[in-house]
């Protein structure tokens, strides 16, 4: 298993800014949670080492074995995801209440649009854990801190079914790292972390009463299926309209590719549209389209360059069914629904292509 987040120690870090092209979503009293306490990790673990018999009790069906209709796991390829026989509306503070549990606070709470993310969090799984940074820890609080930061993005859609929910999660990770001279410091991205999600999933799974055994079975029957999952199978062709992503998938399995690639990919989803089959998302271009460097969580406008003479734009990429069990396109368009300058065009899909799994 990868690393996992934990809580810092007893210290306080400072928080990572907002980036300057978003604005944290302001949480919506409706989907509040009556009478529920702040509670930290620690103490999170603690009451659940105190209450076992409040951990799980049910189970789920689908890839695990039937013992409850409340959950299931669903899995395409090395992907999984649960879906939730509640609606979206009763579904969303019980999501609110286990990111809690897990230690994060929501900068992006948006039940509208069905989004919500995760503060930055400090992955302290890669520090010493022996007696002398115990004790010294317990003196000095911030002798110690992670290099490691993650965040995660929690994505609601209504379900195939009505009163179901579709719920995914998506890593995204930073990286603190030191200047030639070790004199500085800068944060830089790195790769999302497919079992850091899973492990979210299996998190989540249990918070809403799968049981432990069946979850763990059905993470080793995925460990091997995974092995045999297709590998990413999109590519970009030129055409008169423009270049477009063709995907040799149906519609559905496409629109949830694309749209976990706009979420690993840190793009902004302002809404969507699946009957339309489009994605409403902002992207801002820092370096310009020509540009190489630096890589592309730089240019999605993450603050350490950010050049606010740059305007944030708003595009519609579009998930297009070429007929039933045909394969999908993805084709990227202005607010206006009209073509965009062939470089930028082929940058975005660039974008996409790359985080599609």
């Amino acid at each position: 298993m990868c690393c996992l987040p934990v809580p810092p120690l007893t210290a306080h870090y400072p928080n990572l800014d907002v980036p300057p092209d978003l604005t944290p979503a302001q949480e919506d009293d409706r989907y509040s949670v009556p009478g529920e306490d702040t509670q930290t990790y620690s103490q999170y673990q603690k009451k659940q080492k105190n209450n076992p018999a409040e951990a799980v009790s049910a189970g789920t069906q689908q890839v695990l074995p039937k013992t409850s209709s409340l959950v299931s796991i669903e899995r395409d390829g090395a992907q999984r995801w649960l879906v939730i026989h509640e609606s979206p509306q009763v579904l969303w503070p019980k999501l609110r209440d286990f990111w809690m549990k897990e230690g994060f606070t929501l900068t992006l709470d948006n039940p509208k649009i069905g989004i919500m993310e995760t503060n930055w969090n400090e992955n302290s799984a890669n520090l010493p854990q022996d007696f002398v940074q115990r004790m010294l820890s317990k003196v000095i609080t911030n002798l110690y801190s992670s290099s490691l930061r993650d965040r995660f993005r929690t994505r609601v859609e209504q379900g195939k079914t009505p009163g179901t929910a579709e719920v995914f999660i998506t890593h995204k990770g930073m990286e603190e790292v030191l200047s030639n001279d070790a004199s500085t410091s800068v944060w830089e991205a790195r790769p999302a972390d497919p079992e850091l999600e899973d492990e979210f999933i299996r998190r989540l799974a249990l918070s809403l009463g799968v049981q432990q055994p069946l979850i763990d079975k059905e993470i080793k029957q995925d460990k091997q299926i995974a092995l045999q999952a297709k590998k990413n199978n999109a590519v970009v062709k030129e055409q008169a309209i423009g270049d477009v992503l063709t995907l040799n998938d149906p519609f559905d399995r496409a629109w949830r590719s694309v749209g976990l690639a706009l979420d690993r990919a840190g793009f902004t989803v302002q809404d969507r549209d699946r009957e339309e089959g489009v994605y409403y998302v902002r992207y801002t271009d820092t370096e310009g389209v020509l540009a190489k460097k630096p890589g592309f969580f730089d240019r999605l406008a993450f603050w350490r360059s950010e050049d606010k003479s740059k305007e944030t734009q708003t595009y519609r990429v579009k998930v297009v069914a070429k007929g039933v069990g045909a394969p999908s396109e993805v084709l990227v368009r202005n607010e206006l629904d009209q073509p965009i300058p062939k470089a930028l065009n082929q940058e975005i899909l660039k974008l996409i292509k790359d985080q599609l799994q």
